[in-house]
């Protein structure tokens, strides 16, 4: 195994403790299992927001999820940064539509058993 799959499958397994907890730039890296500046790139495509804080660079715990998809759909599938927006609206829409033909066979269903 290489030392980038090493990375990779630790960075997988880093938790955050706390929902509202600030990562600096080296930690999200870590955290994601890409380099500073791939997320540095991510943040000038406006894909990811940091937060400032003593003109510091930090993110909140919470876009973790996020970055990591991003990071998955960039090294997987080789979605590149200008398209990653589109990607990832078209992925939130279809989520929306399984979400709401969900709802629609349980209203269906409701109705054939009543």
């Amino acid at each position: 195994m290489s030392t980038k799959q090493r990375t990779r499958r630790a960075a997988a397994k880093v938790t955050v403790k706390a929902a509202d907890e600030l990562l600096s730039l080296n930690e999200m890296a870590i955290c994601i299992g890409m380099p500073r500046g791939w997320i540095e790139e991510l943040m000038a495509w406006d894909l990811l927001a940091p937060v400032r804080v003593n003109d510091e660079t930090w993110f909140d715990a919470a876009v973790i999820s996020q970055a990591r998809r991003m990071a998955r759909l960039h090294r997987q599938v080789g979605v590149s940064l200008d398209t990653m927006a589109l990607v990832l609206e078209l992925l939130e829409r279809i989520v929306g539509l399984e979400d709401e033909v969900a709802r629609l066979r349980g209203k269906i269903r409701l109705k054939a058993e009543g």
